[in-house]
């Protein structure tokens, strides 16, 4: 019997559906068992479309984060990495070491930039009110955890005595990674890391923090707190210097991140705004910032 040459291309869209069953079609798939007529009305209906539909199956999260665990299993599965990935939809997740210590380098702004934000919507401090800089918070006695006066930032560059708001210093934070901008918000903001603020910060961490050793998951569950926390901190971590570098580089979307460097420590942690908004948390010894880009722009297609 001879078959009209667009149900050859019906016979070819089957074998793909034998191959790959996460795909299939409407109307209900044609055989060489049909009848003449049967494969007449079905070839008419497909002609005047011009197409046959073709649909994937969509997967449910759960899904999707296990192909993401398949991924980390199969290419980044090494003791001098640690990874989160964490769904803001449900909570479904995937991760490589995620328990593992790590220095936190400048990972380890996130809880007072969250802090921060979390009083400004509280209205406990005032965002434009100005403080001037001062040499007392680069002391132990002043701020039980402080960033050297040097390394990343431009506050280091200013007189001391000047005045900065806590928005601006907010911003510099993100933006330049600013240690001393870091150690400004702590002295005024958390009066030197006041036990108010560790314990507020354990809360979300469930165990004793330590600023400098944490975790890609402890960086994961203060990044979902700041996704909660709205506020003018996303912004400002959507929009640093750092854009263009590690997680967000090959991404077509939002990304309101944080990085850390010191020796060889190369760490991104971010919130990426797909459809369905996720977390993720990177943290590395003796790596670089491409591994973490490539690792990022994988996830984001299996995630998007």
């Amino acid at each position: 019997m001879k078959h009209h040459p667009t149900f050859h291309k019906i016979i070819e869209v089957e074998k793909l559906i034998a191959k790959d069953l996460s795909v299939f079609h409407y109307p209900m798939m044609l055989s060489l068992s049909l009848s003449p007529l049967y494969q007449a009305k079905a070839l008419h209906t497909i002609e005047n479309t011009n197409h046959v539909l073709v649909t994937k199956h969509k997967k449910t999260e759960k899904q999707k984060y296990a192909q993401v665990q398949r991924l980390l299993n199969k290419k980044y599965n090494h003791k001098n990495l640690g990874i989160y990935v964490y769904s803001l939809k449900d909570g479904s997740s995937a991760s490589i070491n995620g328990d593992k210590k790590f220095h936190s380098a400048s990972t380890g702004k996130l809880p007072i930039l969250l802090y921060t934000q979390k009083l400004i919507n509280e209205k406990k401090i005032d965002p434009n009110k100005k403080y001037p800089y001062t040499d007392k918070f680069n002391n132990k006695k002043r701020n039980k955890f402080y960033y050297i006066r040097g390394g990343t930032g431009i506050l280091r560059y200013q007189k001391l005595g000047k005045k900065f708001s806590i928005d601006t210093i907010m911003q510099w934070t993100c933006k330049y990674s600013d240690n001393q901008g870091a150690n400004f918000l702590a002295y005024y903001v958390a009066n030197g890391y006041d036990q108010t603020m560790i314990d507020y910060i354990e809360g979300i961490l469930q165990h004793k923090w330590d600023l400098f050793h944490v975790s890609a998951k402890d960086n994961v569950l203060l990044l979902e707190q700041i996704y909660k926390t709205k506020g003018r901190l996303i912004n400002y971590l959507s929009h640093t210097n750092f854009d263009n570098d590690r997680l967000p580089k090959y991404l077509p979307v939002k990304v309101a991140h944080k990085i850390g460097d010191v020796d060889n420590l190369r760490h991104d942690c971010g919130i990426v705004y797909t459809k369905q908004p996720y977390v993720i948390c990177v943290m590395t010894k003796n790596s670089s910032n491409e591994m973490i880009a490539n690792l990022s722009k994988e996830v984001y297609d299996i995630l998007k």
